[in-house]
């Protein structure tokens, strides 16, 4: 990574930039080995916790397609399509 894309930010801000797309990556990543294997919450649609961050991932798979909808913050009041 060069230091133009993060000039003025501080190495905590960096490394929670970089841990954050991490732990998207490795969510995304469990999702592609299983796609199936989330509960479905609500309509067809499944959700995951990302690992580190207060996050969850809404996703539906209609054959051999995953759809990601959304990336929601546990703590806002959920979307009424998508579920809690």
């Amino acid at each position: 990574m060069g230091s133009k894309h993060f000039s003025g930010t501080t190495p905590y801000a960096r490394s929670w930039v970089f841990g954050s797309w991490l732990n998207c990556k490795e969510c995304y990543d469990s999702i592609e080995a299983d796609p199936r294997g989330y509960q479905i919450r609500k309509g067809d649609f499944r959700h995951v916790m990302l690992r580190k961050f207060p996050y969850r991932v809404v996703y539906e798979v209609e054959g051999q397609d995953v759809f990601i909808y959304r990336v929601i913050h546990v703590k806002r009041k959920p979307h009424p399509k998508y579920g809690p």
